[in-house]
C-alpha cells in the first residue's frame, strides 16, 4: 500500500505527540509541520532537524499532503479544518472539533460536500480499557447501567490554556459516556471555578444524563494527583476502570428479596470480591492513527461520528454556561 503524506499543524503538546507516534507508522511518512509562532517553530526545527517547518498551513498543501492532523489551539481548529476538507486533504482534528457550535455546524456542512476524511480526535475511545468495557456492556454482565462516575484530574497545565478544564479534560467523559451507553447525553447541571484571576475554569463538576442512566464528571487542573478513572454502577454489578493502567476490573452483585407481602424490598445485600477482565494494553493514540489511515483507504468507517464530537461539544458549552450564570448570580 502507498505510504500517505502526512503534516502535523501546531507543535503544542499534542502536536509533538501525534508527530511522535506518527513517526513510528509505517502508512504514514510525515512531510512537514506547520507552526506560525516564530518561537515554538525554531524549537520544532531544532528538535527536528530533518524535517520542514513552515508558518503557513497552505505551505504544507503545496508539499503535497495528503493527510493532515490539526493540533493547533483550539480556536483555529475549524477554520483549518475547513481550509484542508476544501482542498481534498484528509483531517483529522483534535477536540474539541471547534471553538463553538456555530463553527462546528459550518465546518459539518462543510465536511458534507466533500469527500475527504474528517475525524475528530476523542481519543478514549481508542483505549482499550474503554472497549473492553463497552463489549462488557453490551453483552449485559452489569444489567441496567444506572450511573457513571468520573474522575479526571491533575495538576495544571505547564501553558495558559486557551480553554477551560470542561473543553480540554471533561468532555473525554461526556464522550465516553456515549459511545459506552450508545445514547445521547444531556447536561442536567455543573458547577466550576477558577483560581483568583485565571479566566478560565480550572475544576468543574458536570452532572449528565443518558439514557436511563445518569452521570457524574470532576475534572481539574488542581489536584496534586493524577488520576483518570470511570465507575459504573448497574443493577447486576459495578466496573471501575483506569484509563491510565489501562485496567477493568468488576464486581458482581446478588439481588436478595427481603420481606413480604407489601413489605418486599429488593436489595443487594453483600459485598464482590473484584475479576480482572483482561485488556490488552496498546497506545491509544497510535491506535487512533492507524484507524485514520484505514479511513483514509476507505477500510474503515470512522469510529468517532461528527455529529456525535459536536454534541459532546455541545454539552461543554452547556455545562460552561451554567457554571458561570451560577458565578454570576444569574
Amino acid at each position: 500500500m502507498d505510504t500517505i503524506d502526512i503534516g502535523v499543524i501546531g507543535f503544542g503538546v499534542m502536536g509533538r505527540q501525534h508527530l511522535r507516534v506518527l513517526r513510528g507508522i509505517d502508512d504514514f511518512r510525515v512531510v512537514g509541520v506547520c507552526e506560525p509562532d516564530p518561537s515554538t517553530a525554531d524549537q520544532a526545527t531544532r528538535d527536528n532537524s530533518t524535517l520542514a517547518v513552515v508558518p503557513d498551513i497552505a505551505a504544507l498543501v503545496d508539499a503535497g499532503i495528503v493527510a493532515a492532523v490539526v493540533a493547533s489551539p483550539t480556536a483555529a481548529h475549524a477554520g483549518q479544518a475547513e481550509y484542508l476538507v476544501e482542498r481534498g486533504i484528509h483531517v483529522l482534528v483534535e477536540k474539541p472539533v471547534a471553538a463553538n457550535i456555530v463553527e462546528a455546524a459550518r465546518l459539518r456542512d462543510v465536511a458534507r460536500s466533500h469527500t475527504a476524511c474528517l475525524l475528530v480526535g476523542h481519543v478514549e475511545r481508542f483505549n482499550p480499557a474503554v472497549r473492553v468495557l463497552k463489549d462488557f456492556l453490551r453483552q449485559g454482565w452489569l444489567g441496567q447501567v444506572l450511573s457513571l462516575s468520573a474522575s479526571r484530574v491533575g495538576v495544571g497545565r505547564p501553558a495558559i490554556p486557551s480553554t477551560n478544564v470542561v473543553f480540554d479534560l471533561a468532555i473525554h467523559d461526556v464522550d465516553v459516556v456515549r459511545f459506552l451507553l450508545e445514547d445521547a447525553v444531556r447536561v442536567i447541571g455543573a458547577t466550576g471555578g477558577s483560581f483568583p484571576g485565571n479566566l478560565q475554569e480550572d475544576y468543574a463538576h458536570l452532572l449528565l444524563a443518558c439514557g436511563q442512566a445518569t452521570g457524574a464528571v470532576e475534572a481539574n487542573w488542581i489536584t496534586p494527583r493524577k488520576r483518570r478513572k470511570l465507575f459504573v454502577t448497574g443493577t447486576d454489578g459495578f466496573a471501575e476502570l483506569d484509563y491510565i493502567r489501562q485496567e477493568v476490573r468488576t464486581y458482581r452483585g446478588k439481588t436478595e428479596l427481603v420481606g413480604d407481602g407489601a413489605d418486599l424490598y429488593q436489595c443487594l445485600s453483600r459485598t464482590a470480591d473484584p475479576v480482572s477482565v483482561p485488556v490488552g494494553s496498546s497506545e491509544p493514540l497510535q491506535a487512533e492513527l492507524r484507524h485514520f489511515a484505514a479511513c483514509i483507504r476507505g477500510e474503515e468507517d470512522p469510529v468517532v461520528v461528527l455529529d456525535e464530537a459536536i454534541d459532546a461539544l455541545d454539552c461543554c458549552d452547556q455545562a460552561t454556561r451554567m457554571i458561570r450564570e451560577a458565578r454570576s448570580g444569574r
